[in-house]
C-alpha cells in the first residue's frame, strides 16, 4: 500500500502461523517502526519459464512475529516456495516497483485465492 499510496502508512498485519498482530509504519517509503521487532516476512517465489525465480503472487506473502513462527508455517506447507527477508527489505522490494508495475500487481479486494 505504501508503494501504491505513496503517502505514510500504518499496516496491522496478522501473524500466518498463530494470528498474533504484527504493526509496521512507514515514513517517506521506508521502515519507521515495527512491532514486535523481530518480524519477518515470507516472499513466496515461483521458478519461471526462463528458470529463474519471481514473485508467487499477493497470497503467497505473509508475515510472522519471528523466524520460528515462520519455520514452523513452511513445515505445515511444504508446497510453498519461498525465502525469509525482513520487513524492511519486503518494503524496500514493493518500493522499487514502477507505477506501470503497482497497476499490474494485485490489488486488495479484487482478487481472490486459489
Amino acid at each position: 500500500m505504501a508503494a501504491r499510496t505513496g503517502k505514510d502508512i500504518e499496516v496491522h498485519e496478522k501473524d500466518r502461523l498463530t494470528g498474533e498482530e504484527i504493526v509496521v509504519n512507514t515514513l517517506d517509503g521506508k521502515l519507521a517502526s515495527l512491532e514486535p521487532p523481530s518480524a519477518v516476512a515470507w516472499f513466496g517465489q515461483r521458478k519461471k519459464a526462463d528458470g529463474t525465480w519471481g514473485s508467487a503472487g499477493c497470497f503467497h506473502q505473509g508475515f510472522f512475529v519471528n523466524a520460528d513462527n515462520l519455520k514452523r508455517w513452511v513445515e505445515q506447507n511444504p508446497y510453498e516456495t519461498g525465502k525469509l527477508i525482513s520487513i524492511s527489505q519486503a518494503l524496500g522490494n514493493k518500493m522499487k516497483l514502477s507505477p506501470e508495475q503497482i497497476k499490474k500487481a494485485c490489488k486488495i479486494g479484487e482478487c481472490v485465492p486459489r
